[in-house]
């Protein structure tokens, strides 16, 4: 095998197990943060997700969403 046919087929492998890599990677994380926040239901009938808390300043900033769930009677 020339040296060059040995750099590009080093340079294709290196490359595809890179991208192996990453994608498992992911996959991964893509699942460890889909578990992380759910939609919490709890007895007053709301649903809301917490999905940032930081402060500004002396303000707490909490990001997210709530919404009050449908009755069905």
């Amino acid at each position: 095998m020339s040296k060059k046919t040995l750099r590009t087929v080093l340079f294709l492998a290196t490359v595809l197990g890179l991208l192996a890599f990453f994608v498992v990677i992911n996959a991964f994380l893509s699942k460890r943060r889909q578990g992380a926040f759910e939609p919490i239901g709890d007895s007053n009938h709301y649903a809301y997700q917490i999905e940032d808390v930081s402060t500004d300043g002396n303000e707490l900033v909490v990001k997210g969403w709530f919404f009050e769930l449908k009755k069905i009677q």
